[in-house]
Parts: structure tokens; C-alpha cells; sequence
């Protein structure tokens, strides 16, 4: 009798990755970055952040890095909690100007 030999392979479809650089200013004390974190699994690098005592708003500047629908649904989530959210149009420049 002869022997099946059976392969196994795995298709992991790569999905697009998106990375993207944003300020946002924080009004209020929720743990906003933790949120992007656990419930949208993206890696988030915090940049810069200028505190002032007891100042609000605050200034943040984060890089955002995951699925295209991360990061959407990362965004869609800052909206929802209305906070100010400005984008970096060029994220190979050195600096945050607009």
C-alpha cells in the first residue's frame, strides 16, 4: 500500500502597512495612547510631548504604525473622543511643521 505524503503550507497574506506621524492635543486625562495600543493593536512611538503644569491642551506628537485598518480605526477613535488631530504631510521631513 502505498503512503500519502501530505504537505502542509500556510498563506499568510501580508496585509499594507500603514505609518503615519500625527500631533494631537490632549484635553482631558484619558490614557489615549494605551487605547490606540490595546484595542486597535497598533505600535505607537511617542515623540514629543510639551508639558506644561497643569496646562491643557497638551501637545503630542505620535508615530502610528499597523494594518491600514488599524489605523484608520485608530483615528476613528480620536475622532470619537474629539480631540485635535493634525498630520504630517511629509514623514521623511525632519521636523513638524505644516
Amino acid at each position: 500500500m502505498k503512503q500519502a505524503h501530505l504537505r502542509y503550507t500556510t498563506h499568510v497574506e501580508k496585509q499594507p502597512t500603514a505609518h503615519l506621524r500625527i500631533r494631537i492635543y490632549l484635553c482631558q486625562q484619558e490614557p489615549i495612547v494605551s487605547h490606540l495600543i490595546s484595542q486597535f493593536g497598533l505600535s505607537v512611538n511617542i515623540n514629543q510631548v510639551v508639558l506644561e503644569d497643569r496646562v491643557f491642551p497638551r501637545q503630542v506628537d505620535l508615530e502610528l504604525h499597523g494594518t491600514v485598518a488599524q489605523v484608520q480605526q485608530g483615528l476613528a477613535y480620536l475622532a470619537s473622543v474629539s480631540l485635535a488631530v493634525q498630520g504630517k504631510p511629509n514623514a521623511d521631513g525632519d521636523s513638524w511643521y505644516y
